[in-house]
């Protein structure tokens, strides 16, 4: 690292350190260092940029850092949750404009990948709440979080709605209004850019999407990036204070920054078919898979709109991921009727509720 004119830095993790404390000239990606101003833009891919001004995000966000660990609230039970949502709630009644920025956290458990809702995320300008669904999966029905979700005046910033809304729909019954989803701007964008039809379009991930549109937010950080794009254990608890300020990045950045630039990248005449696919991801899909198998011992348990919840099995080690795509329940199939004298184990008509052996 450089101390003065005549040092220089010795080694590679000096000289990393220099670059990090000057955040503001330079950006690193890979091995590949460029001055902030002169980094060229992206424009030949369908990941490519058309950047905004940044300068016109709304900075009065309060940054991301340890000192921010204050402002951050995780809760894990329904009356700290409750009253979470009423200090949310406050927030965002006191903003000229009511947004938030939104994210789901999720692991996938069993062979057959089904996809269980872990964390809730809420950023406002001054606080945000982090709900433990794992824990409790009333909250996000009783603390008032579905009044936020469900709530056609407050929009919710959100990356990818699509892989969060159809489970809410069916384990949850909650259903998403009003939201801005940065996947749909970043497909319009391209849409406009190379004229391909929108479901030709590659999605792109959250880490993607900093690196086209605010790229500041990966060199503010102190994780690097090869981490930022790997999906954390969000089953861990209890949580450290490296694994909660990891789970509230997303949510920060789209309120702090993306939600801003991207609104103002989005040109007045795609403005209706931009808010049409916000409203068309949110719509839950018709198909369902077969039930799973349950167990006792597994901490996620099935959410339905009318029944009981009932815990589901791990058929393997869980394999927690963020970026898995939602699962769904298929509808229930009408009773059959046996004869007393064909019913067995193997057709499933005696269920076997513990044995005993002498």
């Amino acid at each position: 690292m450089m101390r003065n004119k005549f040092d220089v830095a010795t080694n590679p993790k000096e000289l990393l350190q220099f670059l990090k404390l000057n955040r503001g000239l330079f950006f690193i990606r890979s091995n590949k260092v460029t001055l902030v101003k002169n980094r060229p833009s992206e424009d030949g891919s369908e990941n490519g940029s058309d950047e905004g001004d940044v300068e016109s995000n709304n900075n009065s966000v309060f940054p991301l850092d340890q000192n921010a660990l204050a402002r951050i609230h995780f809760v894990k039970a329904l009356k700290p949750a409750q009253e979470l949502v009423e200090r949310l709630l406050q927030d965002i009644h006191n903003q000229e404009r009511k947004v938030v920025g939104l994210d789901f956290k999720t692991v996938t458990v069993g062979i057959d990948g089904e996809l269980f809702l872990s964390l809730c995320v809420v950023a406002t300008q001054s606080q945000i709440g982090v709900f433990d669904l794992a824990s409790s999966d009333v909250i996000i029905m009783e603390s008032g979080l579905r009044d936020i979700l469900e709530s056609d005046k407050i929009t919710k910033v959100i990356h990818d709605a699509r892989r969060v809304g159809s489970l809410l729909a069916h384990k949850y019954a909650v259903h998403m209004v009003n939201v801005f989803d940065t996947q749909v701007a970043h497909s319009v964008l391209q849409h406009e850019k190379f004229g391909k039809p929108l479901h030709d379009l590659r999605s792109i991930s959250f880490i993607n999407l900093q690196r086209v549109y605010y790229p500041q937010s990966i060199m503010l950080s102190d994780v690097t990036p090869r981490k930022l794009s790997q999906s954390p254990n969000w089953g861990i608890r209890p949580m450290s204070d490296e694994l909660l300020l990891s789970s509230v990045e997303e949510a920060h950045c789209l309120l702090s920054a993306l939600h801003q630039t991207l609104s103002n990248l989005i040109p007045v005449h795609l403005r209706g078919l931009f808010e049409d696919k916000c409203i068309e991801v949110l719509l839950a899909s018709p198909t369902r898979p077969p039930p799973l198998s349950f167990n006792p011992g597994s901490p996620y348990r099935i959410s339905t709109r009318g029944g009981r919840s009932q815990p589901i099995s791990y058929a393997s080690q869980p394999n927690y991921g963020d970026r898995a795509a939602a699962a769904y329940t298929p509808p229930a199939s009408a009773r059959r009727m046996a004869d007393a004298c064909t019913q067995t184990f193997s057709t499933g008509d005696i269920q076997v509720l513990n044995v005993f052996y002498e």
